[in-house]
């Protein structure tokens, strides 16, 4: 576990404007969006380096053979919150997001948007994970001394 520090937070809102960007950007479903990309290579780049360029993104994702890809689009705001969030959980807990999307794919977090949006969004994830019983790779004691040393 890590702090979110102004390096995530720029990660963090960068993702949220990519997901907020498809809406308009990507050739299919909002959430046809999001698996594609947190299953995607340019999102394992993005888990292990930090490296973000979403012109890149959109265009490896629009010329997938993307099947039944839909046509629903999800809000802009609840997209970029989505986003943000996914990005905010891989950064701080160190997991990536594949493995974060096999915990809770787009459709779900989005019904979590109204009553999670307006509180910060480490706790929003802590309540996520709470509820999904969704336990961290590190022992308690760990977890304890990244948190306050």
């Amino acid at each position: 576990m890590r702090q979110f520090d102004s390096k995530g937070l720029e990660l963090a809102k960068e993702q949220g404007r990519l997901f907020a960007q498809s809406i308009t950007s990507f050739n299919g479903s909002s959430s046809s969006f999001a698996k594609a990309f947190m299953n995607s290579y340019s999102c394992e780049i993005i888990d292990r380096n930090f490296i973000f360029n979403i012109d890149d993104i959109l265009f490896e994702l629009n010329n997938k053979k993307l099947v039944n890809i839909g046509k629903n689009k999800i809000h802009y705001d609840v997209m970029y919150w989505i986003g943000y969030i996914y990005r905010c959980w891989s950064y701080v807990y160190e997991e990536t997001s594949r493995n974060i999307y096999k915990n809770i794919n787009c459709e779900d977090l989005a019904k979590l948007y109204e009553p999670y949006h307006s509180i910060d969004p480490l706790n929003a994830i802590e309540r996520i994970r709470d509820a999904k019983n969704i336990r961290s790779k590190l022992s308690q004691k760990d977890l304890y001394k990244k948190m306050f040393f």
